[in-house]
């Protein structure tokens, strides 16, 4: 038995923000795609597998004509070419056939049964309540045919998991796939195919829930008997792999993640060939981690691979080619390209909509990418339109308390936010908040990131009281569910820094602005020691702004002590001059200026230079002459400074003021 991850990617888990936003949106493309792992198909023969000693093969009881079983194999077919609608109105006709001949409670019924729930919550109905009583139906009429510990009891089992998955209830999912994994392990051993893809899914579920500790050995435990059963260049071993990696993406361990994405990759491309859909999904695992590293022009031409791939593996309106498009769009908006976005978020949502109906989840998810594209534009009305469609969707294809319900409405409420609509926002906040504290625990890292946004909009009003408790219960939740040196947790850290400088304590603020830069400052001094020299230098840009954070703070409040000059030093010189125009304004030795004229005017000219030179980092044009047009920027900066140091003796600086705005939360897969 083979099992081949047919959905699209990804990962990834730690925030790099678009325009300074988003603090969990590669949490959620890691979400997504282990949520999308969990659905791998059975594509080989059961005659492969030796059958379990004393017990009766459902396969021997059926009595399906010819043509029913051909019908059913076509559903199945429609299934894997993600033609959900066509699948479960062929499901439904064939159900009906067969309750006919054979009634409504029999063997046969529930065979049927079983694809068109597949049919239904791959369709987007996993919310409706017909979806559960169909799988439940199906359950019954096995455990009253074959008994309640028959291998097939076990697979109907799984199918109700997903479903309870589907929609957030995962400690009921939970407890179906403990029984469903001790009905497998007894009947068929624990190397079977059938109890290593209930692992894989009880993995999967930890996973969502931010159970890490849970995951890992039950992933590892997969991967070693996937194998030992089929070898170590087998697909399935592949996914495992992705899987196992998408885990260490999620905790900000991208050493251990990359090489993993890798093998997994040279795997399908051997196995599979390198047009095969799989190695799309591969392709864009590996891009979105170099995305989360900040290495664009290493992403792109991945992102493109794997589009080229599906469209021809596909075809052009095939959901996972939506897929695609929603990650290069991505990418595209986290460099400002917004341009080139868009249409891709408006080409992946004319797909969904086409291909799995306006109702299905995953255009609530197209819907919201857009929503991000005209909010980073301050196309706020044109943002809510899209938003609350977004949310409409999920409530009705989910349920009002699932997971991503809270997601859209966090999104609604940053929106509110952004244009001072705080009565609006804290409701909506604190309604995520609710949904998400009651569906994945007080302790999930999702929690950190809610609880942060409704914090900023308390700065916001000017509640500090209220929001220093809160940002303190985010920083415990982070550190102790992501570790104490995770990138979530510096931006976590950063934005309490922004809350204490607010309330005049810059001592704290300070502290906690110097915490964050220590973390990111490790994290790049890890990831850049396998990086070229290019790629290490554009990585650096992400230094920037914790830098000007910092920066910033210690020049605003002086606090002249030594340990604080010594810490400044260190951040100057880790940054070695990445920090932008913020850091050159706020130099302690720049005073208030006395006259403005054509020489200050040159020197807020030069700053502009350079700071354009270390935001656009070193693009096409070579390491070389990037240094050489740094170089040369720096010289006259200084030089005009220097000369009007010597006509002035202090010069003004307009001091930027403190934006506090929630950030939006992005969606991918």
């Amino acid at each position: 038995m083979e099992k081949l991850i047919i959905a699209l990617a990804g990962m990834f888990l730690y925030l790099l923000v678009i325009g300074g936003k988003t603090e969990r949106k590669i949490f959620f493309i890691s979400l997504l795609a282990i949520s999308l792992c969990i659905c791998w198909q059975d594509v080989a023969s059961e005659t492969e597998q030796e059958p379990a000693k004393n017990v009766v093969q459902a396969d021997t009881l059926l009595q399906l004509t010819a043509a029913d079983s051909t019908a059913l194999e076509e559903i199945k077919a429609l299934l894997e070419d993600g033609k959900y609608a066509e699948a479960e109105s062929k499901a439904r006709e064939l159900l009906a056939n067969v309750e006919d001949k054979h009634g409504a409670e029999s063997l046969e019924a529930a065979n049927v049964l079983d694809q068109l729930v597949e049919s239904l919550w791959r369709g987007g109905k996993a919310a409706q309540p017909e979806s559960q009583d169909l799988a439940a139906r199906a359950v019954a009429s096995k455990e009253k045919h074959l008994g309640h510990e028959h291998l097939d009891v076990a697979r109907s089992l799984n199918n109700l998991a997903l479903l309870y998955y589907a929609q957030g209830k995962y400690p009921e999912a939970e407890l179906l796939y403990g029984r469903s994994l001790a009905i497998s392990d007894k009947t068929r051993g624990p190397e079977h195919p059938d109890v290593v893809r209930t692992l894989y899914n009880l993995a999967s579920l930890y996973y969502v829930q931010g159970k890490y500790a849970e995951a890992e050995p039950l992933y590892k435990r997969v991967l070693v008997t996937d194998e030992r059963v089929f070898g170590p260049e087998h697909p399935d071993v592949a996914a495992d792999l992705s899987s196992l990696a998408s885990l260490y993406y999620a905790q900000g361990k991208y050493a251990e993640a990359e090489p993993l994405y890798g093998r997994a990759l040279a795997i399908g491309e051997k196995s599979l060939g390198p047009e095969h859909p799989y190695v799309a999904l591969c392709l864009s695992n590996l891009a979105l981690l170099y995305y989360a590293q900040g290495k664009y022009p290493e992403a792109e031409p991945l992102y493109k691979r794997a589009l080229a791939i599906d469209e021809k593996a596909l075809g052009p309106d095939h959901p996972d080619v939506a897929s695609d498009l929603i990650n290069l769009a991505i990418l595209y908006c986290e460099q400002g390209k917004y341009a080139e976005a868009e249409p891709l978020y408006k080409r992946a949502l004319a797909i969904d909509e086409k291909s799995l109906g306006p109702e299905h989840p995953d255009v609530a998810t197209s819907l919201n990418n857009l929503a991000n594209v005209y909010w980073d534009q301050g196309k706020y009305a044109e943002a809510e339109t899209l938003d609350k469609r977004a949310l409409a969707i999920q409530e009705k294809a989910l349920g009002p308390e699932h997971p991503d319900v809270a997601l859209s409405l966090y999104n609604l409420a940053s929106l509110y936010q952004r244009q001072g609509k705080y009565a609006e926002a804290e409701p909506i906040y604190k309604r995520a908040l609710a949904i998400d504290e009651k569906a994945l625990g007080p302790d999930h890292p999702d929690m950190a990131a809610d609880i942060i946004g409704l914090a900023s909009l308390y700065d916001g009003q000017g509640k500090y009281a209220e929001a220093e408790p809160l940002y303190k219960r985010a920083l415990g939740i982070a550190e102790k569910a992501l570790g104490p040196e995770h990138p979530y947790l510096a931006d976590y850290i950063e934005s309490f820094s922004g809350h204490h400088r607010l309330t005049g304590d810059g001592k704290k603020a300070l502290e906690l602005a110097g915490r964050a830069f220590q973390i990111k400052k490790k994290n790049f001094r890890d990831g850049s020691t396998t990086m070229s020299e290019k790629d290490a230098l554009t990585y650096s840009q992400f230094l920037r702004e914790s830098a000007n954070t910092f920066l910033s703070t210690y020049f605003d409040f002086k606090p002249g002590d030594d340990s604080a000059d010594y810490s400044a030093s260190d951040v100057i010189f880790s940054t070695k001059g990445q920090a932008s125009e913020a850091i050159f304004v706020r130099a302690a030795e720049v005073n208030m200026l006395a006259q403005l004229g054509a020489l200050a005017d040159s020197v807020r000219l030069a700053r502009t230079v350079l700071s354009n030179l270390y935001v656009s980092g070193v693009g096409d044009e070579g390491v070389q002459s990037y240094q050489d047009k740094l170089d040369k920027a720096t010289r006259d900066k200084e030089r005009l400074e220097s000369e009007l140091a010597r006509s002035s003796a202090s010069y003004r600086i307009t001091c930027k003021t403190l934006l506090i705005s929630a950030p939006r939360r992005y969606w991918t897969f």
